[in-house]
């Protein structure tokens, strides 16, 4: 299912259909804009936001270079930085290491 698809079509209470995590996150994005998806001590993020971080990231990892199938190592924490590094990376199809 492709993003465009996904958010035009309506999601069942048990939709399993195979969707990226980039898929997952604008459509919780689109459907969910000011619920929160992400609390810890220093961050309190709702979906909106938390998409918006991750599009400026993935961003960002392609003007370093990073392309579809490249592996991204994840050396830190967890936290908002691990979480936004982890779904632009899906974002852009690269396999993550976390460590």
């Amino acid at each position: 299912m492709t993003t465009a698809s996904a958010l035009t079509s309506k999601p069942t209470a048990l939709d399993w259909s195979a969707q990226t995590l980039a898929t997952v996150l604008a459509l919780q994005a689109h459907t969910r804009a000011q619920d929160e998806a992400f609390v810890c001590t220093a961050s309190r993020w709702t979906w909106a936001q938390l998409h918006a971080h991750v599009q400026v990231t993935a961003a960002g990892l392609h003007a370093l270079g990073l392309r579809r199938g490249d592996h991204v190592a994840i050396l830190m924490g967890n936290g908002a930085q691990w979480l936004t590094l982890f779904y632009a990376a899906a974002l852009m199809g690269c396999v993550t290491v976390p460590r």
